[in-house]
């Protein structure tokens, strides 16, 4: 285990998560041919979960060896944010300055993309991953189950006209029409007042669904665990310091050192927490209108993964001036805060 686990004392859900990127580490280093791999190392990991590992460093690997490089840097895009839009809005203003790298048709529409892609920017930083099947079908149809299983507990909210437009019935299917209720959550082990920076005094809570949502809190973020390992892995491979630094961070969290609102309930969700992101949403049935994610931090990966069952669908980047195809599996890595995205209704269900 790393120095963040030497005390001995360490939540069941990240040493799970800490497996399986071990694992996949090393499938990924005997993919490349970088080093041979220990044979026995994992043997305690299920053979499916394997699979799926390796079937990630597969994808990932094919990413790597598919590099787009982009005219411009994360760090212009920063200092763009900082300057005068005139009469436009600020992401109309991004969009003009900053063009990706593929063909737009005659009727001003992105090309699709479908293989699976690095993007590198003009200082040579990876700036986003696109994962066409980086999760299985069957992991896929588990989430859709979860969802199905505790979409009327009161770990999730149905749409309102009274939230904001991440909570709006415009942009939800029909309910009755549906498989699956169209509901949300935002799922965080310990974060500000609805993902807001801090103010001064302000301790982070974990997220009202977790707080006061019983038993049904930990019974989800438990069957959530694999998946959860899974989605912390995708970050270890393709942004390690990222990974490391988060999990330092929940270690630090799980020690009491931390001051936090709620400890007692936030000790209760640690076993079952197996993610090195500090929250994460579950959203059924939802249209994402293109925004940017304005709460987090500037130069961070945000992962998007696609679960479910439906057909067509697409997730937009402009800033990479493509038009993805968002399918069920599907993962994209990118800098949300920087790079406004959205992703279109679908025929079925999405989570």
């Amino acid at each position: 285990m790393p120095a963040w686990f030497s005390n001995g004392e360490s939540p069941q859900g990240l040493e799970l998560c800490e497996e399986y990127s071990t694992y996949a580490l090393g499938a990924l280093h005997q993919q490349t041919g970088k080093n041979p791999r220990n044979e026995d190392f994992g043997e305690n990991i299920p053979l499916r979960i394997r699979a799926e590992l390796e079937s990630m460093v597969k994808r990932v690997d094919e990413a790597w060896r598919n590099r787009v490089h982009l005219d411009y840097s994360l760090q212009d895009v920063c200092a763009a944010l900082e300057e005068n839009s005139g009469s436009k809005t600020r992401n109309e203003y991004l969009r003009d300055r900053f063009k990706g790298p593929y063909s737009v048709n005659d009727s001003g529409v992105l090309e699709i993309v479908d293989r699976p892609t690095v993007y590198i920017d003009k200082d040579g930083m990876v700036v986003a991953w696109y994962l066409p099947a980086v999760f299985t079908r069957s992991r896929s149809e588990h989430i859709f189950k979860t969802m199905k299983k505790y979409a009327n507990t009161k770990v999730f909210m149905a749409p309102s006209r009274t939230q904001a437009w991440r909570h709006n019935p415009e942009n939800f299917a029909i309910g009755d029409r549906c498989e699956l209720p169209p509901v949300n959550a935002n799922l965080a082990l310990s974060w500000y007042s609805l993902g807001h920076p801090p103010s001064t005094g302000a301790i982070p809570f974990p997220s009202s669904p977790l707080r006061h949502s019983g038993r049904a809190g930990c019974d989800l973020l438990n069957e959530m665990m694999e998946t959860n390992a899974l989605v912390g892995t995708l970050l270890s491979l393709v942004h390690p310091n990222l990974y490391h630094q988060q999990m330092r961070v929940l270690v630090e969290l799980y020690s009491g050192r931390a001051a936090v609102g709620d400890p007692e309930r936030m000790h209760e969700l640690f076993p079952f927490w197996s993610t090195p992101f500090t929250g994460f949403s579950l959203i059924a049935n939802r249209e994402t209108i293109f925004h940017r994610d304005t709460k987090g931090g500037k130069m961070l990966f945000n992962i998007l993964g696609a679960f479910g069952r439906y057909t067509s669908g697409r997730m937009e980047v402009p800033l990479l001036g493509a038009r993805f195809a968002y399918d069920p599996g599907c993962g994209l890595v990118i800098p949300g805060f920087l790079m406004e995205h959205g992703a279109s209704r679908t025929d079925g269900v999405r989570v």
